[in-house]
């Protein structure tokens, strides 16, 4: 069986996904049949598992997903669940950089996200010197929203010039605010003044130091992904745009002031936040107090293995020693790992709890997958917390604001 084409592919992540994945493979390649699509492959039909699994609600390929997941940060952002696509229809004033060629048209929006968009040509006789320029992944673009004004660069990721019409989707290069195209609602924020409280605040490498920053900005992300979902699943057409940073002081200890939605603060509280960051950063420095203790014990064999003159009965002595006592730090260092990993798990159960209760309040209909939500709960919130306590940050800390005199 040859390959499915990229339409057929799409068309059956779509009836796929409405099925909650409950179709074999034999029954969608007939519903595929029998709405004009060549039959996919067992290879596709094991992908679409995997996206749906992944939380993505659209079709990406097998090797875009593949590499989404192997990327470094900002690449392939529009591939990542966390950022949703809605179908919406505007029409964009679509430019392509190809060469020294430049291609325009009016085309018309299908799907936007945050990150991206996916587009088809207004006028399809364009459709043929678009085909000749054949633009592929990498592209530069600029699209002109119609209604808003706005004019967004960006890059081609996908492009299908044999599907009728043509298909080109498009990354942008910095995130966008959803509300600038669809109208939405956007919810209040609130202001935070923070301090990430770094264990060790002797000299810090700039890439420590951009590892502490990047992942609590991850951590918002995350947070901010659970929020959207909330409002997506609600009727009140409420979202929360990406947090604002008014200020960044990049020390050991980073200061940071930022604006985000209050449903963000409300399902992310920086007491239980810190919490998870404080458990997370016990462990590492549990493990280097053993390696130094170890080195310690180290030394005393060597002074030991030193005195030759010594009679043979002494250095066994003291050889055994050494090993009981390595034995009894080793054990007592096993315990101490193991209270430390009960209250790193209870932290993050904490604030999981904290988070799934408040989104049971929030949402209005009962169609929020639970599964989906702990998935979300683990792989964009307490992952990126871990790697911050990783990274030596060891506390979250608000600034009160000064009292005026």
């Amino acid at each position: 069986m040859v390959n499915a084409t990229p339409a057929a592919a799409r068309a059956g992540f779509d009836i796929f996904q409405r099925l909650g994945g409950d179709v074999t493979i034999d029954d969608l390649n007939q519903m595929l049949f029998d709405a004009g699509y060549g039959p996919i492959r067992e290879r596709t039909y094991g992908h679409y598992g995997k996206l749906l699994r992944a939380g993505l609600d659209r079709y990406i390929s097998i090797n875009r997903f593949d590499l989404a997941r192997a990327s470094g940060a900002f690449e392939n952002a529009s591939a990542q669940s966390r950022y949703r696509y809605t179908r919406v229809a505007e029409g964009v004033q679509l430019v392509i950089a190809k060469g020294n060629q430049l291609f325009e048209a009016a085309s018309t929006t299908i799907e936007v996200g945050e990150t991206g968009a996916v587009l088809t040509l207004v006028d399809q006789e364009l459709a043929e010197s678009l085909r000749g320029l054949k633009p592929s992944s990498g592209d530069m673009v600029s699209l002109r929203f119609l209604e808003s004004g706005r004019v967004q660069p960006g890059r081609i990721v996908d492009v299908d010039l044999d599907s009728d019409p043509i298909l080109i989707e498009v990354e942008f290069t910095e995130l966008i605010s959803l509300s600038i195209v669809e109208g939405g609602v956007p919810r209040a924020t609130v202001a935070s003044d923070l301090v990430l409280r770094a264990a060790n605040e002797d000299a810090t490498t700039t890439e420590l130091a951009s590892r502490r920053v990047y992942f609590f900005f991850e951590y918002l992300e995350g947070i901010r992904s659970i929020a959207n979902l909330v409002d997506s699943r609600s009727s009140s057409a409420r979202y929360s745009e990406p947090a604002i940073l008014r200020s960044l002081r990049i020390e050991s200890s980073p200061q940071l002031a930022l604006d985000m939605s209050a449903l963000m603060a409300t399902l992310g509280p920086w007491g239980l936040v810190s919490g998870v960051v404080s458990a997370a950063a016990a462990l590492p420095l549990l493990r280097k107090q053993w390696l130094e203790g170890a080195k310690t014990t180290a030394e005393t064999r060597n002074l030991d293995a030193l005195t030759e003159k010594s009679e043979a009965a002494t250095r066994v002595l003291l050889a055994d020693g050494v090993a009981a006592a390595q034995n009894a730090r080793a054990a007592a260092v096993e315990a101490d790992l193991a209270e430390l990993r009960a209250k790193a798990g209870a932290a993050e159960a904490e604030l999981r709890t904290h988070i799934l209760e408040r989104v049971a309040r929030q949402v209005e209909s009962q169609d929020l997958d639970p599964k989906l939500l702990e998935r979300v709960i683990e792989a964009e919130v307490l992952k990126p917390l871990r790697r911050l306590g990783e990274a030596r940050i060891e506390s979250i800390e608000v600034i009160e604001p000064e009292a005026d005199m």
